[in-house]
């Protein structure tokens, strides 16, 4: 579990993002010094601290009060920082179905044995805890937190205070969401759903180890909005294996036509945790490694995203969160 007070401070500008997380204050310098925490637009994340992989691209922006930003630069941001404080708790369900190609979570498939045995552990650990605060958000991923029968979730849930949550969030893969989980889910408290879309291309998901369609995501999230579930993410991967420029402005088509509250559109992180970044770093052919886009067009694919996001109302918030007004994740 995480506990309280999760402080975040994100800075804007124009087409390129510099997220200062921990490391800065509004008002604050930040330097780029080759190293992806400072200036990560678009790879990497502010506390990764390691090089870049591939180019680091930044468009020249013209922000008032904020003078141009150029490699190796250093500036003052004044007034242009969100910060947020959140008392929360976030339940690690690392147990899938099956092994996705991209994936470098701490997540897999387990023995059942092993599964059961996790869940009474952290029954155990959420009734040890002393809640001398009151959590704010409860976020529940993984792996595939969906998988927790509803009595067991119900029991989980049921030894966090604060209920209900300003936001409940559980992570879902689409394919097995069904009337029942969703009404189980709203009964429990959940308030908010993450679907790991990723794609809704047919061949790139295959790639994947997905299983699941574009019209199954439709279906599911129609099922949701029935069960009185009215907030809903969708997390997209921009640089898989076989994306193309049109098979990407697809997914975005689908995103307009099931219009989510929310989109978290992500790069493909390249590492040796996961098969299809090993692969790729060996420069093998499994999992379509030859076949991924390069570093130029995945960030091409990103900024048409925040091009046609914004265009259906979901603004950045975040480099990698979009969402309509009022729906920007608590917990993120």
């Amino acid at each position: 579990m995480k506990y309280p007070q999760f402080r975040k401070q994100h800075l804007f500008m124009g087409s390129g993002v510099i997220e200062a997380g921990c490391k800065s204050v509004a008002g604050h310098r930040l330097k780029q010094s080759g190293m992806s925490w400072a200036l990560c637009f678009p790879w990497g994340k502010p506390w990764d601290r390691q090089p870049v992989s591939g180019k680091l691209r930044l468009k020249p922006v013209s922000v008032p009060g904020l003078r141009h930003i150029a490699a190796g630069d250093i500036a003052q941001f004044p007034a242009l920082s969100l910060s947020i404080n959140v008392s929360g708790v976030y339940i690690s369900y690392p147990f899938c179905a099956q092994k996705c190609t991209y994936c470098n979570f701490a997540s897999g498939v387990f023995p059942r044995e092993l599964e059961v045995r996790y869940r009474e552990a952290l029954a155990r650990e959420i009734r040890a805890h002393a809640w001398d605060w009151t959590p704010d958000t409860v976020y529940l991923g993984g792996g595939t937190p969906s998988h927790l029968p509803p009595a067991d979730l119900r029991a989980l849930l049921a030894g966090i205070p604060g209920r209900p949550w300003a936001e409940a969030t559980i992570e879902a893969a689409p394919g097995r969401i069904t009337p029942d989980a969703a009404r189980a889910w709203a009964d429990t408290g959940i308030n908010r759903v993450s679907l790991g879309v990723q794609s809704f291309v047919d061949k790139e998901l295959r790639r994947t180890g997905r299983t699941h369609t574009a019209q199954t995501v439709a279906a599911e999230i129609a099922v949701l909005r029935a069960c009185d579930i009215h907030n809903i993410n969708i997390d997209l991967i921009a640089g898989l294996s076989a994306q193309t420029a049109a098979s990407w402005r697809e997914s975005l088509d689908w995103v307009d036509r099931v219009a989510p509250e929310h989109i978290s559109v992500y790069m493909l992180e390249v590492d040796e945790d996961s098969r299809l970044g090993k692969e790729m770093l060996l420069g093998g052919v499994r999992y379509g490694a030859l076949d991924t886009p390069s570093d130029d067009a995945t960030a091409d694919f990103y900024e048409l995203a925040v091009e046609r996001l914004a265009a259906m109302g979901m603004a950045r918030y975040e480099i990698s969160n979009f969402a309509r007004p009022g729906f920007e994740s608590r917990h993120n």
